[in-house]
């Protein structure tokens, strides 16, 4: 007679490591909010770096009751003191998966990338390349068995931070459109400047649109750049490098269209 199989491990401490790219971590959400669904009477953590971390303070599907911020020098010590029983990895990288063994989490969950599988006690053969990214994390998830509803990611920001966005828009008129001229790799992946000023100049001229400028501190030139390409008469605001990851939400709550690259 055949010995019983052991029961799978139900978690009861999740953490799930967001990735360390802000519109990886948004594209992640359906799958994080899976895992929160499969799993809805245990403790949820989610980790992310400090310019990600944020973004889970807001309203979004996940609903974590604790928010890690992990950083490199302190990501094994902050992961450790959560006293998780599982971790599941969205980033495919060896250092993620190492981290996780070294905090002592003896339940890891990931993509078998690499040389990291003997890192890991659950692992899920990668998806074909090509798919969507937020397809990639829900692929990763359905490899654990858990089931994915898909839709579009969501982020709702909360009254504070609406109320924290419409004091900075106070005196703008007509439709309000953002605009976020940045890239984290230069050149090749910015729309040209004098293209972007063609937009705004159409928006305020045909639809008396009210036209925003948003971004990190690095893309203060090519915020520049385009206020240099616009006509006399035509403004934009520039809140380049002047928002928080919570108050840029609560900008984009505000808008009624969104241009941006990559």
């Amino acid at each position: 007679m055949a010995a019983d199989s052991p029961a799978p491990h139900v978690p009861r401490r999740i953490v799930i490591r967001m990735p360390n790219w802000l519109g990886d971590a948004v594209m992640a959400l359906p799958a994080a909010a899976a895992v929160r669904a499969e799993y809805p009477t245990a403790h949820l953590a989610i980790a992310a770096i400090p310019s990600v971390a944020p973004m889970f303070e807001e309203r979004t599907a996940v609903s974590p009751q604790q928010i890690v911020v992990v950083e490199k020098a302190t990501e094994v010590a902050r992961l450790r003191a959560g006293a998780f029983d599982t971790i599941v990895l969205l980033p495919n990288s060896f250092r993620s998966a190492w981290v996780a063994r070294q905090s002592g989490i003896p339940h890891r969950w990931g993509y078998a990338a690499g040389a990291r599988g003997p890192l890991l006690t659950r692992t899920v053969a990668r998806s074909g390349k090509g798919a969507h990214q937020s397809e990639y994390y829900a692929a990763l998830v359905r490899g654990l068995h858990i089931a994915v509803a898909g839709g579009e990611p969501s982020i709702a920001p909360r009254e504070t931070t609406t109320a924290r966005a419409a004091r900075l828009l106070d005196g703008l008129t007509g439709p309000l459109v953002g605009f976020a001229p940045g890239a984290a790799y230069g050149h090749a992946k910015r729309w040209p400047p004098e293209r972007v000023a063609d937009v705004v100049t159409r928006l305020v001229r045909e639809r008396g649109a009210a036209c925003v400028l948003v971004g990190a501190a690095g893309d203060r030139e090519a915020g520049r750049a385009i206020e240099s390409s616009l006509p006399a008469g035509v403004q934009i605001v520039n809140l380049i490098g002047r928002t928080d990851l919570r108050l840029l939400i609560g900008v984009l709550s505000h808008c009624e269209a969104f241009v941006s690259n990559d």
